[in-house]
């Protein structure tokens, strides 16, 4: 499953979804094509758990600086004070 996910987060980067096949997924991945209707149920399903998969990365990265950011921001919003130019470039950078 996991050799799959990081295959086709590479083939569907490259080619999207209309242009990837279900060849080119499982070649890349090493395994055999069955895999993607036994792990994911269909091409479309490998898809969606590419996504998820890249979401899951990314929050590993971001997350606890997003959820300081959101807090901040709440926190301001409640205290009826606007985010200050300079505050919000910090944030972005």
């Amino acid at each position: 499953r996991q050799k799959m996910l990081s295959a086709a987060l590479d083939v569907f980067g490259r080619y999207g979804f209309d242009g990837a096949s279900t060849r080119q997924l499982t070649e890349a991945a090493g395994v055999n094509q069955q895999a993607i209707p036994n792990y994911f149920g269909s091409k479309e399903g490998l898809y969606i758990a590419t996504a998820e998969y890249l979401m899951g990365s990314i929050d590993t990265h971001v997350g606890d600086m997003r959820a300081r950011v959101g807090a901040h921001l709440l926190a301001l919003d409640a205290a009826g004070k606007p985010l200050g130019e300079a505050e919000a470039r910090l944030f972005l950078t």
